[in-house]
């Protein structure tokens, strides 16, 4: 036991425990599946069995009843309802053979009883109802019919106890059971405890002892003077062995870095004030390069100031020139505008004229009409002053023909008279249709002139159109060039300012290696220092 690992010795309290725990686990789900059947055996058989045969002692009890009631009263509903409690314990009898089929023997000697009685009742019944009953046999027959009564009551009730016997057994046993498996865990987990215990106390005793006797030798090689050619002596085979057996491969470890340290610190030590030398001249070299590079950048910064303030220019220039050609297109589409508004308006000033020049023409036609309605006119008078003479001639006969003469007359009067007056409106519009036909051939003349200068002018804006397109490519030409110049300086600018961060991370570098320098100094000292403590 005191040989064995640890592990295995931590194992095999494990092994004791799961073993204790399996088997009470075991027995335990053992009896659980026997206590299970049993349960099952009481709720699906013996139960339901209990309560059927309970039943069918009830029901022959109120059959029983239910045929003195008929004897008594003459009800033939009592005996409907006798019928129907026998043909309650008949379907629990047929039920009862379902579920146990072992008893079909004493269920149907049972049944036969239950049958020879039910009919003799119901006859004797239906006897005194009827009033059939031969009173000479009634004695007797009601004797024995009684005695096969007692015969089923005593069946059924004794079938009734054996269920309940059987019952109540089954339920004891189930709770014995239970019982036996509580007080067998209690004994296995007594033993498993008790064999736990002991086996920790001797396991505890072993690992105390070894860890002891390792615990000493360390005290002892604690307490030396640094001597790294003491080991540890331990004879154990388990992991405190382990332990020591690399513990003395560490210490043999150590004293041989610790030769080659004592061997290595002297060059360490030269290696140490080279390097000291050499990151102050890096510093003197990284302030320099640094001034350098900050001049430049600044020279560069004022360059790229130049060169966006020309870009800038420049693209304030591209905006004019875009505004100026957009103002030039406007004025072009305005002018190509003017030119076709000013030519409709001289086409439809002439087809004005054509139209003036035929009212003139109309204007004669109608005063040739007004000439011809105006001599109609003065006949008509003439006709009229005639009628009038000839009506006064006829006295009171042509009295109405001169009233009619009368309005005739004035009717040519009023018609000479308007035909006067649109003579008149008529030579003012001849001389107002004259007057417009001037103006509107001058106008005509004005209008082509003011084409001839539009398109004069168009040609005009063609021609800056053509220049504000060569300086919009130059403006391009310029502010592309620009572009790439920033570019190329802010390319320049951050490769300049990448070195100069360089320059600033290698003189911190530079100072770091010098911290690191003389911490190589200090630890070098405190190696020395160290390892005089040791002996190798």
């Amino acid at each position: 036991m005191f040989s064995l690992r640890i592990s295995h010795k931590l194992m095999a309290m494990v092994a004791i425990t799961v073993l204790a725990f399996s088997i009470t686990q075991f027995y335990a789900q053992m009896v659980e599946s026997q206590n299970a059947k049993s349960l099952q055996r009481l709720e699906s058989r013996l139960y339901p069995i209990l309560e059927m045969t309970t039943e069918n002692v009830g029901s022959v009890l109120l059959m029983e009843q239910q045929f003195n009631s008929a004897v008594t009263t003459g009800d033939e509903q009592s005996i409907e309802q006798a019928s129907a409690y026998y043909q309650t314990i008949k379907q629990n009898i047929a039920q009862i053979n379902k579920l146990a089929p072992e008893l079909k023997t004493s269920q149907k000697t049972l049944e036969n009883l239950l049958d020879s009685w039910t009919n003799k009742s119901i006859e004797i019944s239906k006897g005194f109802i009827d009033g059939t009953v031969d009173f000479s046999t009634i004695a007797t027959d009601a004797a024995k019919n009684a005695q096969v009564l007692e015969q089923l009551k005593e069946a059924m009730e004794r079938m009734r106890t054996n269920v309940r016997s059987e019952f109540t057994q089954a339920i004891t046993s189930t709770i014995d059971s239970s019982a036996e498996a509580n007080r067998l865990t209690l004994i296995i987990a007594f033993i498993a405890i008790s064999g736990l215990v002991v086996a920790s106390v001797f396991i505890g005793k072993s690992i105390t002892s070894n860890i002891k006797t390792v615990s000493s030798n360390l005290h002892e090689m604690a307490t030396g003077k640094g001597d790294l050619t003491v080991r540890i002596q331990y004879s154990g085979k388990d992991e405190i062995g382990e332990l020591v057996t690399n513990f003395n491969q560490f210490v043999a470890k150590l004293h041989s870095a610790f030769a080659d340290i004592s061997e290595d610190i002297e060059g360490l030590s030269r290696v140490s004030s080279q390097l000291t030398e050499a990151s102050c001249e890096n510093s003197s070299q990284s302030e320099a390069q640094n001034t350098a590079i900050s001049d430049l950048r600044r020279s560069i910064e004022e360059l790229m100031a130049s060169v966006n303030e020309v870009a800038e220019f420049a693209e304030t220039a591209a905006t004019q020139t875009a505004d100026a050609k957009q103002a030039a297109d406007l004025g072009k589409q305005t002018l190509n505008t003017s030119v076709q508004t000013i030519t409709a308006l001289a086409d439809e000033i002439n087809q004005a004229a054509g139209i003036v020049n035929k009212f003139e023409s109309f204007s004669n036609d109608v005063g040739n009409l007004l000439d011809t309605i105006q001599n109609v006119a003065e006949q008509t008078n003439l006709l009229a002053l005639n009628a009038a003479i000839e009506a006064a001639r006829a006295g009171e006969h042509g009295r109405g023909f001169a009233v009619v003469a009368d309005e005739v007359r004035e009717l040519a009067v009023r018609t000479r008279q308007a035909t006067e007056e649109i003579h008149t409106v008529i030579g003012e519009l001849r001389d107002v249709s004259s007057n417009a036909v001037y103006a509107m051939q001058h106008s005509v003349e004005k209008a082509n002139s003011g084409v001839e200068a539009t398109n004069k002018s168009g040609e005009v804006l063609n021609s800056i159109l053509s220049n504000v397109d060569v300086i919009t490519s130059v403006n391009s030409q310029i502010a592309a060039a620009t572009h790439q110049q920033s570019m190329t300086f802010a390319h320049i600018m951050d490769n300049v300012t990448s070195i100069h961060a360089n320059t600033e991370q290698l003189s911190l570098t530079t100072s770091k290696v010098d911290s690191v320098t003389e911490d190589t100094v200090d630890i070098t000292a405190a190696l020395r220092s160290l390892s005089s403590q040791f002996k190798v």
